[in-house]
C-alpha cells in the first residue's frame, strides 16, 4: 500500500511535465506523426476507421518508444554491472595497496631497496 502515493506523485509529475510550455507545443505534431494526417483532417474525419488507424499507430509507436528505453536501460545496467565487478577484482588484486597516488607506486617500487642498505 505504500506504494500507491509514489505512483500517484509519479503521475502528478508525468501530467507536470507534459503540460508543461516546452512540451504542450509538440503534441499536435505528435498526433499528426502518429495518425498520419494533420488536425485539420482528423476534426474532418471523425470516423471509425480513422480512430482504429490512430489507436493502432499509438500502440505501436508505445511499444517502439518503451522497447528503446527498456534496451537503453539495460544496457546501462549491464554496463553497471561490469564495472563494479571490474572494480572488485582491482579491488581485492591491490587490498594491499591502500594508497594509489604515483608517488605512492614509486616509493613501494624502491622501497625493498631502501631496506637492504645500511644508514
Amino acid at each position: 500500500m505504500q506504494s500507491l502515493p509514489l505512483a500517484l506523485a509519479a503521475f502528478v509529475a508525468g501530467l507536470a511535465s507534459f503540460l508543461s510550455p516546452c512540451v504542450l507545443p509538440l503534441v499536435p505534431g505528435y498526433i499528426s506523426l502518429i495518425s498520419g494526417a494533420s488536425v485539420d483532417e482528423l476534426q474532418s474525419q471523425l470516423g471509425a476507421s480513422r480512430m482504429k488507424a490512430v489507436m493502432v499507430n499509438s500502440l505501436t509507436f508505445i511499444v517502439g518508444f518503451t522497447v528503446v528505453f527498456v534496451m537503453l536501460g539495460a544496457a546501462a545496467t549491464s554496463v553497471g554491472h561490469v564495472l563494479r565487478e571490474y572494480k572488485k577484482k582491482q579491488f581485492q588484486k591491490e587490498s594491499y595497496c591502500w594508497r594509489s597516488t604515483p608517488w605512492d607506486w614509486l616509493c613501494r617500487s624502491y622501497s625493498h631497496h631502501l631496506e637492504s642498505r645500511d644508514f
